[in-house]
């Protein structure tokens, strides 16, 4: 049987240009290079991708999570028209997902208890802090005293709802802003559920 002949390809269809083996080595040996010369850094870069995307992304949550109109520094102390100028009290608060916690300190504290500062443990609804004042005796998580803290434009008014030690001051007093959220995250505890 006699051989068929090819026919040529129709003139509307364009051939595909093959790349000459000259771009290919070129691009071969540019990429042997620079896995030699920085490929230790490459892989060092893969190897914290991981951690930096989880860090980016513990950030944005935190960022967004935190109430930054409540967090941060809260006191009294300068007040010059206040009702008892010698007790005053200093709030480091952090406001996450509506859970408040922190810690407090007030002069009258050193006296009666064997540490500075009690825990702060509350829930803010609708413009208001509620919750209590706390510390771990015998393991146990013990209340000490109860308190509302509430919006009063840029400050905060504190009062103190229950206090059998006496350690608070018994009228409410404007707390002001002393410091950014970002230290009260750092100091605050967790939160407890």
């Amino acid at each position: 049987m006699p051989k068929r002949k090819r026919r040529p390809a129709p003139p509307t269809q364009a051939k595909r240009a093959q790349p000459t083996s000259g771009v290919w080595t070129k691009a071969l040996f540019a990429a042997l290079g620079a896995v030699l010369v920085k490929g230790a850094d490459m892989l060092d870069n893969l190897d914290r991708l991981p951690n930096a995307v989880t860090s980016t992304a513990h950030h944005a949550y935190e960022w967004w999570a935190v109430d930054q109109a409540w967090s941060g520094g809260w006191t009294d102390e300068g007040c010059i028209d206040c009702p008892v100028p010698d007790v005053f009290i200093t709030i480091n608060l952090l406001v996450r997902n509506g859970i408040a916690s922190g810690e407090v300190q007030t002069p009258p504290m050193i006296g009666k208890l064997p540490y500075p500062h009690l825990l702060i443990d509350g829930k803010k609804v609708d413009g208001t802090v509620t919750g209590i004042f706390y510390d771990y005796v015998g393991g146990r998580k013990t209340k000490f005293a109860a308190f509302t803290l509430a919006a009063h434009g840029n400050d905060r008014v504190i009062t103190v709802i229950e206090d059998p030690l006496g350690i608070f001051p018994k009228q409410p007093g404007d707390l002001f802003k002393t410091g950014r959220y970002e230290e009260a995250v750092e100091a605050a505890p967790a939160p407890s559920k």
